[in-house]
């Protein structure tokens, strides 16, 4: 009987050793899982998928705003106090009685992608600026900050089309990342040019983007996003402060904001808090539209928002 207990004793010590050793196996296996997962994303998010011409002629996309639809336009090399070139399009539009758009693309877009809403925007607007914002398209830069060397940028284009005479008024037009960058840039620059702000499936913030979108491809989101995003905020500190709810506090400018119905990366709730928090702000909703959808799903309503808020804007800049 002895014996038998002995052996029985030693039997379960080596199987909960082997228990033991499978679990820390486990454990250091899915500890180096999410250490590649989050440097991954973070390494995603600062480098974005680039969309530059030939990808835009591989999808059928226009080459340039004319293919697109605009009567004319000019590429311009603007050289920033950095001594690096941002190139452009300044697009001619239907209305030379109305502002100028600066129009600011989403993550993983560029220029080109930002002429599928030139139709919608050039009917009431003088002109409108177009360019690859950082690690995007043919941008010369290596990083995509989201917002905190952006909005740098967009004020340098805004400064050199006062500085020229091209914009008396200018709206920054922005669409989900870019509606962040529009925001971010607006508070820096209120007062020196910047009228009005529309946003175009805007998010609270940049997790929630992220998050939603990973979801949609069906990705594990906890705890990556938020490692990923700590990553990010090591690096820009800014971040940290990049909430559109605080941001849109800050911008004594009117605003619009056009929203899918069924926006599965930044639901419509998300774009009924950023309207709430400040009191100049006109939220539209459009139906049966998912994320950056909104012109597609239903043009006329929403090239109406648009051609009526660019209107209020030049009044107003006519009237003061």
């Amino acid at each position: 009987m002895g014996a038998r207990s002995a052996m029985s004793t030693w039997a379960c010590l080596l199987l909960a050793t082997m228990v033991i050793g499978l679990l820390i196996l486990f454990a250091t296996a899915a500890s180096v899982l999410i250490v590649i997962g989050t440097f991954g994303v973070a390494h995603i998010l600062a480098h974005p998928p680039r969309r530059t011409l030939g990808n835009a002629l591989a999808r059928g996309l226009p080459a340039d705003p004319v293919e697109g639809g605009a009567k004319g336009y000019e590429e311009v090399a603007l050289v920033g106090k950095d001594g690096k070139e941002r190139v452009m399009w300044a697009v001619e539009g239907d209305f030379p009685g109305g502002p100028t758009v600066v129009m600011l693309h989403g993550w993983g877009d560029s220029r080109f992608g930002l002429q599928a809403w030139l139709g919608a925007y050039k009917q009431r607007a003088s002109r409108l600026v177009l360019f690859d914002s950082r690690a995007h398209g043919e941008s010369k830069f290596e990083f995509c900050t989201w917002g905190v060397r952006e909005k740098e940028d967009v004020s340098e284009v805004v400064d050199w089309l006062i500085k020229k005479g091209f914009a008396e008024s200018v709206v920054l037009a922005g669409f989900s990342m870019g509606a962040s960058v529009a925001l971010q840039a607006a508070k820096a620059n209120v007062g020196k040019g910047v009228d009005g702000i529309i946003l175009d499936s805007p998010y609270l913030h940049p997790k929630e983007a992220i998050r939603g979108t990973m979801r949609g491809q069906r990705l594990p989101t906890w705890p990556i996003v938020d490692l990923a995003w700590g990553v990010m905020c090591m690096l820009w500190g800014e971040l940290r402060r990049a909430s559109s709810c605080e941001l849109v506090k800050n911008v004594k400018r009117p605003i619009l904001i056009l929203h899918g119905e069924d926006d599965a990366v930044t639901p419509m709730s998300s774009a009924r808090s950023i309207c709430n928090a400040a009191d100049d702000v006109e939220l539209v909703g459009i139906e049966e539209a998912g994320h950056l959808q909104g012109a597609c799903v239903d043009f006329r309503r929403y090239a109406k928002a648009v051609g009526t808020f660019l209107d209020r804007v030049a009044g107003e800049r006519g009237n003061g």
